[in-house]
């Protein structure tokens, strides 16, 4: 069960779910802990310290589509007052 959580965990990352790999890895986790399979359980902390440091870098902001293009989504307290395509003027 401990390896096909892990697999299952390195696809969802792979295919960008990070909270999906997490939650299955947390999984496998405990159950090499339950098991006594150290070696196992070492490497599975080794993957979540990794995707605890990855997501500790800067984040990306989420992104809309506007036209052909797609811009970042504005986050200053006033955004909710601009009209819809104002991040393209101001560039």
């Amino acid at each position: 069960m401990v390896g096909s959580l892990m697999r299952r965990g390195n696809t969802r990352l792979a295919m960008g779910d990070r909270e999906a790999a997490r939650t299955d890895w947390v999984n496998a986790l405990a159950d090499a802990e339950r098991q006594d399979l150290s070696h196992s359980a070492r490497e599975i902390r080794d993957r979540l310290t990794a995707l605890d440091m990855d997501a500790g870098s800067v984040p990306v902001p989420p992104q809309k589509d506007v036209g052909n293009r797609t811009a970042p989504v504005p986050t200053g307290a006033d955004s909710a007052h601009q009209s819809p395509g104002a991040e393209i003027h101001r560039q």
